[in-house]
């Protein structure tokens, strides 16, 4: 995403001074995006709308202090059938005379814009704030989007109980697949390409769920690589329409299965590994009693074990043998009596 460049547009400033005048509420009540280029400051501040409007976005809240406004714009891509690139926002106000809405604020990318996939490559949320100019005004409001609307930090929340929900994640995989790795499937289905994430710990009953770099956005979607990759024991698959002309890089999270405690579910342990949590099986050494207690089995440690001690620890090891054997237990634990002279 690349710097983006707010101004306050001349309608804007008319309608601030009505404001100043009437001491009224600045009201934002609505928000636009489109791929329009202006980056002219004097041509941006004369603009009472959108160069090329491709959308309409949500307004979500307001932070008002020392004479500007930060506010958050929203923009879910669901429905979305072609993907664009945002290159202009605008946010408008409540002309207090008219009634009307005025573009108070236009906010451009210049020469790099922000991509948005359609909905078929995947949900996207994009969230912009925006700081402009409101003076003096007593009041800032915006006309916040419909309940129905979920927002930004509300998804977030709503994706950290999902994970939690499936067990958490239980593996992170960072990838980079160059355009030589992709492979014909010679299938007859949309998507015919493939390209495989080699990871030994991955299990075929975990669920990944994919998240790619933003430089790789318009590439993965030029090539329609599809948003839900399979896995395998040892791999993550990821398919595509066609072959991609640069390399795709993200990152991939495992998620466990999930758990339902009592009355049905169940819960997969993955093994434990030298970078994960998870379950071991006992091996030689170890014993456990039916209530879960663990101990170590002596026997099985003084033959296993010291033969990999050091000879030193060996010679030791004998010292102690010879000491504190049963006979010698028995003399230490019943000296003879003493016997004195007649």
């Amino acid at each position: 995403m690349g710097f983006l460049a707010a101004y306050l547009t001349v309608g804007g400033f008319t309608v601030l001074n009505k404001l100043l005048a009437s001491k009224g509420p600045l009201v934002f009540t609505k928000a636009e995006l489109g791929n329009g280029v202006c980056t002219d400051e004097e041509e941006c501040r004369l603009r009472t709308e959108m160069v090329n409007k491709v959308a309409d976005a949500s307004l979500i809240s307001v932070a008002y202090d020392g004479g500007e406004a930060k506010v958050t714009v929203q923009y879910v891509n669901r429905g979305l059938t072609q993907g664009f690139m945002v290159n202009e926002i605008g946010m408008y106000v409540r002309d207090p005379d008219t009634e009307e809405d005025v573009l108070y604020c236009y906010a451009t990318f210049g020469q790099t814009p922000d991509w948005i996939s359609p909905e078929t490559t995947a949900i996207y949320i994009r969230k912009y704030e925006i700081i402009t100019i409101v003076d003096r005004v007593e009041t800032v409001q915006v006309l916040v989007s419909p309940t129905g609307m979920v927002t930004y930090d509300q998804l977030d929340q709503a994706v950290r109980a999902a994970t939690e929900n499936t067990g958490g994640i239980v593996a992170t995989i960072p990838f980079t697949i160059e355009p030589r790795e992709w492979v014909d499937s010679g299938s007859t289905g949309t998507y015919q390409k493939y390209a495989d994430v080699r990871q030994e710990d991955v299990l075929a009953k975990s669920v990944p769920l994919i998240i790619l770099d933003q430089e790789s956005l318009q590439t993965a979607y030029e090539a329609g690589v599809c948003a839900t990759p399979e896995s395998f024991d040892g791999y993550v698959r990821l398919t595509s329409r066609d072959i991609p002309e640069a390399d795709i890089s993200g990152t991939i999270y495992m998620l466990g299965k999930a758990y339902s405690g009592g009355g049905g579910g169940s819960y997969d342990l993955l093994p434990a590994t030298d970078t994960r949590l998870g379950g071991i099986k006992v091996g030689s050494g170890l014993k456990f009693k039916t209530d879960g207690t663990t101990s170590v089995n002596s026997e099985v440690v003084s033959e296993e074990v010291l033969q990999y001690a050091t000879a030193e620890d060996q010679e030791f090891q004998e010292m102690i043998d010879e000491v504190f054997t049963p006979e010698a237990a028995e003399n230490e634990a019943a000296p003879e009596p003493e016997t004195t002279g007649a």
